[in-house]
């Protein structure tokens, strides 16, 4: 839920910066092929170098806490000077994680959960959870920007994330040690006690 709400936000900053900051449509398009080509580059390139090793060096639920965490000082950065180069930074500092590492971490949780659970809990997540948390964003953000409403600025905007951001690393926290839990109840009885003396 929050891997989808939290990044809508990143996503409306983003692009009012970028509006505000490219006025004719041909600006905007090059602007946004640029920054397009240059995610996109940095992402092949960290999925590449860094997926394998972070999941095993680093491991699954630190993993996770990749994006969320991104996301939380991004928004901590825009709050505090709302510009494009800061957005744009934090925009790709967010995404860059949550589209490689926190992705792998993301899919390698659902490993120690049986085919049968995969087939109904996977589906239903990807299928009505992330849409329904991108609805609860847009609500969220008419609420807090729409004229009729609070019509707050980028900074308020960002700030006003925050709290969903912390809820995020919290989720991923525990879906990371639910993670490890179930990975060691798979092991043997020796690996179990490794792991409940640590």
């Amino acid at each position: 839920f929050f891997e989808r709400l939290v990044p809508d936000f990143m996503q409306y900053l983003f692009n009012l910066q970028a509006q505000q900051a490219y006025t004719t449509k041909e600006a905007m398009a090059a602007f946004m092929a640029g920054f397009g080509m240059i995610a996109g580059a940095a992402s092949l390139v960290t999925s590449a170098a860094l997926t394998r090793w972070m999941l095993k060096k680093v491991g699954v639920g630190k993993t996770l806490l990749s994006a969320p965490l991104m996301s939380l000082l991004g928004f901590a950065a825009m709050g505090a000077a709302p510009t494009l180069p800061v957005t744009v930074g934090a925009n790709l500092a967010e995404g860059l994680p949550r589209y490689t590492v926190f992705k792998a971490a993301k899919e390698a949780t659902y490993t120690t959960a049986g085919r049968d659970v995969i087939y109904r809990v996977k589906a239903y997540i990807e299928m009505f959870v992330y849409r329904f948390a991108r609805g609860i964003a847009g609500l969220i953000l008419l609420f807090l920007t729409g004229p009729a409403f609070l019509a707050w600025g980028p900074s308020a905007v960002a700030w006003a994330a925050v709290p969903f951001a912390l809820a995020w690393v919290y989720a991923a926290w525990r879906v990371g040690r639910e993670h490890r839990r179930a990975e060691a109840a798979k092991a043997s009885p020796l690996a179990q006690k490794l792991m409940a003396v640590e």
